[in-house]
């Protein structure tokens, strides 16, 4: 899941960095999500950096107002330093669903023989009621988590049928 958020403060702490974040959007569905991952560590990236830690507290004032623990590290703190001058910028949870799209996507990718965004870009793309051709999404952060796991879905049929006929092709030569 990736959303636009505002980093307005943080504060190094002795074994951690406490940010807090806010997000003008007021989505029920993100609060939930956020809520269903409070106090469990989790993987994030922020920018460009991407780092572990754990969602301390959400509030719905003003739209959805996040604090995270991230770790005490030279390389987090410079990182947060440099994004403060930004008015917006891309958060990222990564959740169990986006680690095992990401996974699945690896190895499908190696199966086709496309780079993991060619694979996603063409999973992804589909034609309309009115006959257009929609394009398909670069990123999984882009997709709906319905829309992930209809992905995930056709992953695996594809990584099950290779699969499959390697099986076949094995039990073939200790016949012969």
């Amino acid at each position: 899941m990736k959303i636009e958020a505002r980093i307005v403060n943080y504060t190094v702490l002795k074994d951690s960095i406490s940010v807090q974040l806010l997000c003008a959007e007021k989505d029920s569905a993100l609060s939930e999500i956020f809520a269903s991952i409070q106090d469990k560590p989790g993987h994030f990236t922020i920018g460009k950096m991407e780092t572990t830690g754990v969602i301390k507290s959400m509030g719905l004032r003003k739209g959805i107002r996040l604090l995270l623990h991230l770790p005490c590290t030279e390389f987090v703190a410079a990182n947060l330093f440099s994004l403060m001058d930004s008015d917006t910028v891309p958060f990222t949870v990564n959740s169990e669903q986006d680690k095992k799209l990401l996974s699945l996507l690896k190895k499908g990718s190696n199966i086709k023989g496309k780079s993991q965004q060619e694979l996603l870009r063409e999973l992804t793309t589909f034609t309309g009621n009115n006959g257009e051709k929609v394009p398909g999404k670069d990123s999984i952060y882009d997709l709906t988590p319905r829309h992930q796991e209809v992905v995930i879905s056709k992953l695996s049929r594809i990584i099950k049928a290779t699969e499959e006929g390697d099986h076949a092709k094995n039990d073939q030569e200790l016949v012969a």
